[in-house]
């Protein structure tokens, strides 16, 4: 018996659904009704190794005729005929049951059968089986993000599952460089377990990290994972972006000898340029045209006071500014946005998450539209923050209040957004999801994969970071 990959599995599926309509009838007219099985479609069972060394075939026969014979085949081997059963010859019921040995499985098998019923006319009938193999149950642990973080603040947020097959789990414990920072004992009978966003805090020096899982079942038996994190002084950024999805190709970054992105462009497609005030703290334009098109440009242009707070954001071809009348909270760490005018709309109680540091907040909405169009029951806000920075977040930008014409998802996942966030959701509903978001980071604990999963269609927005 063979262990099924992806492509056989699918082609087991396929096959089934044919089996009951087009298998084996005679050509001679029947003297009595066909063979019938208790049921046509596929009995489709699941069994874990801890429960059982053998399986039965089971299913109930009629047969007016009379049974010849009984062949049962093994779909994973071409229809191979394990076994022609010859003892129920002339019988025209049976409770059938035929073992299959499980014995020989260690890991998760997809197993497929026909069992084939030929009566004395000839008439044959058939009834798919398909079996899935669980292996042993052991303790388990996936981080979900990988093996390697990176971290610029003094902390992490784990995300990590848990599973013990069928023996509940005991206790998670969570370590960081061998100090106990968590216990975690689940409710009774749980054996599988999820933390989306454990915050760790403790990684104050500039050193490699270990942060160490322990999973325990109640028969004492553990698992125990490693993720080795990056503590960094300084991001490092990318050089080319790969995407997919709403967008095809290759984005090339240029940056200036400050290290500050001047130059973003989507080969043979669109292309930006960022232009910044004298000290180079704050963006005052970006130019956007189409790649060979010099006279199909959109600028946007930002306007800020002394103290670095914007006062209006213009758009090229827009009478009324994107935003003007721009009023702040009284807060003089964040300078977060209150409300302002776009267009004929005021737009207010700006959406802000709490930050991961005390007094922190994180800038959280995403305009959905043309920005002057906006209003309450169309706006998203991104929440689930982790503590990863994106490399391409252009913080010399602090109000983004733009929604380029031409790449709108693709610029704000990239550009617009501080941190990876887990989904984005309606401004009034947290409920109404409208993206969902995954991440990896690679083996020097940089930020790899950054994807938008989107929950009406089916699309997946993929940006793959490249570095030098």
């Amino acid at each position: 018996m063979l262990i099924l990959n992806d492509m056989k599995r699918i082609k087991i599926i396929w096959i089934f659904l044919l089996l009951a309509g087009f298998w084996g009838a005679c050509e001679n007219e029947p003297e009595f009704p066909d063979p019938k099985f208790d049921s046509s479609a596929t009995s489709e069972y699941t069994v874990r190794r801890d429960t059982a060394d053998v399986f039965y075939l089971s299913c109930r026969m009629e047969v007016p005729n009379g049974i010849d014979y009984v062949e049962v085949m093994d779909v994973s081997d071409n229809y191979k005929v394990l076994e022609r059963l010859e003892q129920y010859r002339g019988m025209t019921r049976l409770e059938f049951r035929y073992p299959v040995d499980l014995t020989s499985f260690e890991q998760d098998t997809l197993l497929g059968f026909v069992v084939k019923i030929c009566d004395v006319k000839q008439r044959t009938y058939n009834k798919a089986f398909q079996v899935e193999v669980k292996k042993r149950s052991v303790p388990e642990i996936h981080f979900t993000n990988g093996e390697y973080i990176s971290a610029m603040l003094p902390f992490i947020a784990l995300q990590a599952s848990f599973s013990t097959g069928m023996v509940p789990i005991r206790n998670i414990v969570v370590k960081l460089d061998g100090q106990v920072k968590k216990t975690i004992k689940p409710e009774r009978d749980t054996c599988d377990y999820v933390i989306s966003n454990l915050i760790l805090q403790g990684l104050s020096e500039m050193r490699p990290y270990v942060l160490e899982l322990v999973l325990e079942d109640v028969q004492g038996r553990q698992a125990v994972a490693q993720q080795h994190v990056y503590r960094i002084s300084k991001i490092e950024k990318p050089v080319k972006i790969l995407v997919a999805g709403s967008m095809e190709g290759e984005i090339v970054l240029d940056y200036d000898e400050e290290e500050r992105l001047e130059g973003i462009e989507l080969l043979g497609q669109f292309r930006m340029r960022l232009i910044y005030n004298e000290s180079g703290d704050r963006i005052i334009r970006i130019e956007e045209e189409e790649y060979g098109n010099y006279s199909d440009r959109i600028n946007y242009d930002f306007e800020y006071d002394e103290s670095g707070l914007l006062v209006s954001a213009k758009e090229t071809g827009y009478s009324s500014a994107m935003a003007s009348a721009i009023e702040y909270e009284n807060d003089a760490r964040n300078k977060r946005l209150k409300q302002f005018v776009s267009g004929a709309a005021l737009l207010e109680n700006i959406a802000y998450e709490e930050g991961f540091s005390s007094g922190e907040y994180i800038y959280s909405e995403e305009w959905p539209a043309t920005i002057q169009n906006v209003y309450s029951g169309i706006r998203l806000r991104m929440t689930g923050y982790h503590p990863v920075l994106i490399p391409t977040y252009l913080e010399e930008l602090p109000y983004p209040l733009m929604r380029v014409m031409r790449w709108p998802q693709l610029f704000h996942d990239l550009f617009l957004t501080q941190y990876v966030h887990m989904k984005t959701v309606n401004y009034l509903d947290e409920n109404q999801v409208k993206y969902f978001y995954t991440y990896s980071m690679d083996d020097k604990g940089r930020l790899s994969e950054w994807q938008r999963l989107y929950t009406d269609i089916e699309r997946v927005d993929y940006y793959k970071f490249i570095y030098r």
